[in-house]
């Protein structure tokens, strides 16, 4: 599953090789050990002293990811392309990290904290959040309730041998749709009891 140069990319990316668990330039997180990862030359951030899992939350976070670089600190939840698949892998931002829109098309998520909630939804033009799905205390990713929500048959969840779960989930056009004009966001709320009446 490693690329070993930058050929097995997806066009315009190239082949980042480790011994370890060094940042991909323009990710966040550690990823598997020894494994090389595709990223995009053009997004890229300076690799820190001490690489964190979660992007840390910021007063201004940025409130749409774009393959530009940007001046704000907090990078979009969108961290790397799988090498194997080319699928964008996303992650839940930060517990009150704001929100971040999502181009639509196959994504694969990564699991919410313990006692987060994280969810995908259509933020419509007019500013309401309408539910599509959802992931909580770690759980794997499920379809959100109302009507407008993505299918149980279109979640497939799996394990790698290090233990790491994606959740590859679509998200469909909203063009053509009586939903023309929306987004999809991703959003990351305290998953604990007491909040469960905010969510």
């Amino acid at each position: 599953g490693d690329c070993d140069d930058d050929g097995e990319c997806a066009p315009g990316l190239m082949c980042f090789q480790r011994d370890g668990t060094e940042e991909v330039p323009g990710c966040s997180g550690l990823g598997e050990s020894g494994r090389d990862y595709c990223y995009d030359p053009n997004n890229t951030v300076s690799p820190s002293a001490s690489p964190s899992s979660k992007p840390p939350p910021t007063s201004a976070p940025t409130k749409v990811p774009s393959h530009a670089p940007t001046n704000s600190p907090t990078p979009p939840p969108v961290d790397i392309i799988d090498p194997r698949s080319g699928i964008d892998t996303v992650t839940c931002p930060p517990v009150g990290g704001g929100e971040y829109d999502l181009p639509n098309g196959l994504k694969l998520f990564g699991l919410s904290g313990m006692n987060e909630f994280c969810g995908v939804f259509i933020r419509m033009s007019s500013g309401n959040l309408i539910p599509f799905a959802r992931s909580y205390d770690s759980g794997v990713w499920e379809p959100a309730a109302g009507p407008h929500a993505c299918l149980q048959k279109d979640i497939t969840c799996n394990t790698d041998g290090s233990g790491v779960t994606l959740c590859g989930l679509n998200l469909p056009s909203l063009v053509n749709s009586t939903l023309a004009g929306s987004t999809y966001v991703i959003i990351t709320k305290d998953g604990n009891i007491d909040q469960s009446s905010k969510i």
